[in-house]
């Protein structure tokens, strides 16, 4: 008989437990009823503060999320961005490599439009 009110008793913590154990396999969605049941008890006082610790973990992790959606679109227009001025650099390099700069002339006017001032 006293067994079985242990159990009975203790089966919130064990809910808890298992709730717990779906939380650290990655599970952060997971809610602890207990909070809304049983919101005197200590078990119950217990899944109020989890609930709110996890509700905090969601929060952060969507903030991160959203931080690297951000980072990406950033890196990914700047990538854009930049490719237009590095190819023409590589084509007046290649130029120069090649020899097809006929003069010193056409060098300095090939440094010229790649040059950092001609661009402001």
């Amino acid at each position: 008989m006293s067994a079985t009110v242990v159990r009975r008793e203790l089966r919130p913590l064990e809910r808890a437990g298992c709730a717990a154990d779906a939380i650290a396999a990655g599970d952060f969605a997971q809610r602890l009823a207990e909070a809304s049941s049983s919101p005197t008890t200590e078990v119950g006082r217990l899944a109020e503060a989890l609930n709110g610790m996890l509700d905090q973990i969601q929060e952060a992790l969507a903030a991160r999320e959203r931080s690297e959606d951000r980072m990406r679109r950033f890196v990914a227009d700047a990538s854009h961005e930049l490719r237009p001025p590095l190819q023409s650099l590589c084509g007046y390099a290649e130029l120069y490599q090649s020899g097809a700069l006929p003069d010193r002339a056409a060098v300095n006017e090939a440094v010229e439009r790649i040059s950092p001032r001609s661009i402001a």
